[in-house]
């Protein structure tokens, strides 16, 4: 009979079995625990810890649960417990794992602090809500951004968004005006806005003075009566619906 025995003598659990040979089982444990111990040749096994003749009990070592004394053809099966730290991760798969997390993260920081991506978060939340994305639309503005710099194309995208102008066509014809008038910076550009803004109040003013007084005095009174018919005006409607209303009975044959 061969037994293959755990070293770890007090986590030994052990039920009797039908071929149980007490004696011979505590000849090697006394072998094994003797082997144990002889690389260290200054100390010697002692007999009190583990005595021939002692015998070993048949019970488990644990005090919760009781091994029956009645002899049982197998032996019972003791699974060892989990610890409850659990052990650090060497597994180089996540490492990986964890090293691409890390990089994805500085990565996406990165991009958070990149203008043309706060260009791109602006462009969605205000000049494409209601219509598809499309890419294209993405590689012109990144395209707008290599060429005409991220201030020029920040104010486009503002003026845009103002007038309430959906997709690039209208940023791109404020680009390309620019660049036709020469403009570079955005100081040119708010110039350009206060001359625009002046030649439009000179052009309003010039235009009223053109108009006569009597103009101004009968649009005025023509609008005010249109907003106010007259009593003869409101009997002559009256009328009107009750006749329109009078033939559409006849046809369908009801009286009024």
């Amino acid at each position: 009979m061969i037994f293959a025995v755990n070293k770890d003598y007090h986590q030994w659990q052990i039920t009797p079995n039908t071929k149980w040979d007490e004696e011979q089982l505590n000849q090697l444990i006394h072998i094994n625990i003797k082997r144990k111990t002889s690389s260290d040749s200054a100390r010697e096994v002692r007999e009190s810890r583990t005595p021939v003749t002692k015998h070993i009990r048949k019970t488990r070592t644990t005090l919760r649960k009781k091994v029956s004394n009645s002899r049982t053809p197998t032996f019972v099966k003791h699974l060892p417990q989990e610890s409850p730290i659990p052990a650090a991760a060497t597994d180089t798969a996540s490492v990986k794992t964890s090293l691409k997390t890390i990089k994805n993260k500085d990565i996406k920081e990165y991009n958070n602090n990149d203008p043309y991506v706060e260009l791109m978060h602006f462009y969605r939340n205000n000049l494409q809500k209601g219509s598809t994305e499309s890419p294209y639309n993405g590689e012109l503005i990144k395209q707008w951004y290599n060429e005409f710099g991220d201030e020029l194309l920040w104010k486009a995208l503002k003026i845009a968004a103002k007038r309430e102008a959906k997709g690039v066509k209208y940023i791109e014809k404020i680009l390309f005006n620019w660049r036709e008038q020469g403009i570079t910076t955005t100081e040119a550009v708010e110039q350009n806005e206060k001359r625009v803004h002046s030649t439009k109040q000179k052009r309003q003013s010039s235009r009223n003075n053109i108009m006569p007084d009597w103009y101004h005095v009968y649009r005025k009174k023509a609008t005010h009566e249109k907003l106010e018919p007259s009593p003869e005006e409101k009997e002559k409607i009256a009328a009107e619906s009750d006749r329109m209303l009078a033939e559409y009975l006849a046809s369908q044959g009801q009286d009024m």
